[in-house]
């Protein structure tokens, strides 16, 4: 068996139906018996930096229409966080997609900006 074409073929369908990080599909992958050389290669193959921002954009999307608004917008991003942290995302790949989500939340779909002039979200 080629466990370096297994090795992308189960990336993309684990980013197709259970949406992951990059730390935590290495690990996964770990746990399977690939070597460490074929999980960087498959991943480098199968995972661009884009599409796994896309993928904790997805999660996120998910996870905030959970509900959950206890203590305020505050406590909403940390839960988000933990929640894109849980599925193996890394620091910077969380702090874009919450900045995403927050920008998809005060742009209408007429383009109309409702936050325009409001301070820019620097920490998430």
């Amino acid at each position: 068996m080629d466990d370096a074409e297994t090795s992308r073929a189960w990336i993309r369908d684990r980013l197709n139906f259970a949406p992951r990080g990059r730390r935590l599909l290495a690990q996964e992958l770990r746990k399977k018996g690939v070597s460490p050389e074929t999980i960087d290669a498959a991943l480098a193959d199968a995972l661009d930096p884009e599409q796994e921002l896309e993928a904790a954009c997805a999660v996120a999307r998910k996870a905030s229409g959970r509900g959950g608004g206890r203590g305020g917008e505050e406590a909403a991003r940390r839960r988000l966080w933990a929640a894109l942290a849980r599925r193996g995302f890394d620091p910077d790949v969380c702090r874009e997609a919450l900045r995403r989500l927050h920008d998809e939340a005060f742009v209408s779909e007429d383009g109309d900006d409702p936050g325009a002039g409001a301070e820019p979200l620097d920490e998430i």
